[in-house]
């Protein structure tokens, strides 16, 4: 039990640091092409694809301990929030230097942050009807979802990558 609360709070920690970065890059305080612009997308975008796994993960192997949304609530189900488009193009993005790696892509970060939010939302609402206690654990998500909507209400002019 202690390593799941504890997991959890990676998992808060995800999320916080995504939101942080989408909002950074909402700012426009770094021009786009600027090193420190293109190091939060890039960022962002692991956060996002971390996220995703956490939520469609259904199992693990002994030698891939990641956590996943299931091991706190049994029956969840989710596809994760990602399109298998958007999934592979962050992965053509981040891993390697494929050669279908796109410079100047515009990442819709405002719409994948919603997907990612939604989707945590319900993990967060279905777990709190079986275990308050693990839900607890993730009530920063909460206060961080509230926080990163209001942001994206005020019509902020992001940037790709």
């Amino acid at each position: 039990m202690p390593e799941l609360e504890k997991s959890a709070q990676q998992v808060v920690y995800e999320v916080k640091t995504l939101f942080g970065q989408v909002e950074a890059l909402y700012s426009g305080v770094f021009a786009r092409r600027h090193p420190v612009h293109l190091a939060l997308v890039e960022a962002s975008l692991v956060h996002l694809r971390l996220l995703d796994e956490f939520c469609f993960r259904q199992q693990t192997t002994q030698k891939h301990l990641d956590v996943f949304a299931r091991q706190y609530l049994p029956t969840w189900t989710s596809d994760g929030f990602l399109d298998a488009e958007t999934r592979s193009a962050i992965n053509a993005q981040v891993q390697h230097l494929p050669e279908r790696r796109v410079a100047g892509y515009q990442w819709p970060f405002g719409d994948l942050v919603r997907s990612c939010s939604n989707e945590l939302m319900r993990f967060i609402d279905e777990l709190h009807v079986v275990s308050p206690d693990r839900a607890a654990w993730f009530s920063p998500c909460v206060e961080a979802v509230a926080w990163i909507e209001r942001r994206l209400e005020e019509d902020l002019d992001p940037e790709g990558s």
